[in-house]
């Protein structure tokens, strides 16, 4: 990945090519997940290429460190199904037989109300997480997508995505996808020790863009990297041909 430049929002990198950009944003995460034991995935068409190239570079145990893999939202779907985040992050990073350093928890979806399974959920992370420097649960990494419409984990922009609480996992209604979401709040972004996001394409080009230069304050993905400290933004050259240095 090659530094391009450094914003109030993160630092920016961009992969050599479109066809490397798997590879090259894989070797930046596995340095750091060298140093991180609770690790947030998002799901999404970006991050599958990458998965792939990462699960290929941690097949061999780092050091014998144990990582502990956490969803960060996922679709009213059952696992099997092919719009399944726990079934693309399973297929795609772990392959068919996970390894024994690697500890993923997934969401327990089941037949019911979704906010019987943010519930537990939320219980999960509270027993498996480290604790941070605010004296809650929290990341160590998370590994984010963005959407066109600046979205990031289930955290919409037509939501009310900012609203304080101390959940650690929650169920929102998305009207414009028109079903429930199940997602980690914003809170739980802010506190994660590590942010990466994961842009390519050109149809990442004008968010990106518009983000970058600071006029998509009010989106959901600029304020989770602005209210955090240590954020990197790994993109293909088309999704950054917009930004200016």
């Amino acid at each position: 990945m090659r530094f391009l430049l450094s914003s109030p929002y993160g630092k920016v990198f961009v992969s050599n090519t479109p066809e490397s950009f798997p590879e090259e944003a894989a070797r930046h995460l596995q340095h750091l997940i060298a140093d991180c034991t609770a690790i947030a995935l998002s799901g999404g068409s970006t991050p599958a290429p990458v998965y792939e190239q990462l699960g290929k570079l941690l097949s061999e145990n780092q050091g014998g460190k144990v990582h502990s893999w956490f969803q960060i939202d996922e679709r009213m779907v059952m696992p099997t199904h092919l719009d399944s985040n726990q079934r693309l992050i399973k297929a795609a990073l772990f392959g068919k037989d996970q390894p024994n350093h690697i500890r993923f928890f997934a969401v327990p979806i089941v037949e019911g109300p979704p906010e019987v399974i943010s519930r537990h959920y939320a219980q999960i992370l509270a027993e498996n997480l480290p604790i941070g420097p605010h004296g809650l649960p929290a990341f160590d990494l998370a590994i984010l997508g963005i959407g066109d419409d600046g979205h990031t984990a289930s955290l919409f922009p037509d939501t009310s995505w900012l609203v304080e609480d101390d959940e650690l996992f929650k169920s929102v209604w998305v009207s414009s996808q028109k079903s429930f979401r199940l997602t980690v709040p914003f809170h739980m972004l802010q506190q994660a020790k590590n942010l990466v996001f994961l842009a390519s394409g050109e149809r990442k080009a004008g968010i990106m863009q518009r983000i970058l230069s600071g006029h998509g304050d009010e989106l959901p993905a600029a304020v989770v990297a602005r209210s955090s400290e240590t954020v990197d933004w790994l993109l293909d050259p088309a999704a950054a041909k917009n930004i200016s240095i």
